[in-house]
């Protein structure tokens, strides 16, 4: 989980979310508080709590440790890529490197 300093988070209400859905560690999905944007059709998560299962730890890591690196003038970068950018957001570069992996 990633939970911002000033949130609680009940262990036992999250258990019960996940199994509500059928979902297992196995499986790859994320969730949280989801915003819906033009550049991304399924959305993104944002807010004060995300949940990632294992297979999404998973399968991200190496994903991110390959992530290319643009820093400078943003007008000059293409946007919509999995990529770590100068001034770029969390929420929406995770959304687009992990709907890259498949995940939604």
């Amino acid at each position: 989980f990633k939970v911002d300093d000033d949130t609680y988070l009940f262990p036992d209400f999250i258990r019960r979310y996940v199994t509500t859905r059928g979902w297992s560690y196995k499986d790859s999905y994320y969730f949280g508080h989801r915003i819906y944007q033009s550049r991304i059709k399924s959305g993104f998560i944002a807010g004060a709590m995300v949940g990632y299962s294992r297979r999404t730890l998973e399968l991200a890591a190496p994903h991110y440790l390959k992530m290319p690196n643009e820093y400078g003038d943003r007008s000059q970068f293409k946007h919509g890529r999995c990529v770590d950018r100068d001034g770029a957001t969390q929420e929406l570069t995770e959304a687009i490197c992990l709907s890259e992996l498949g995940i939604k």
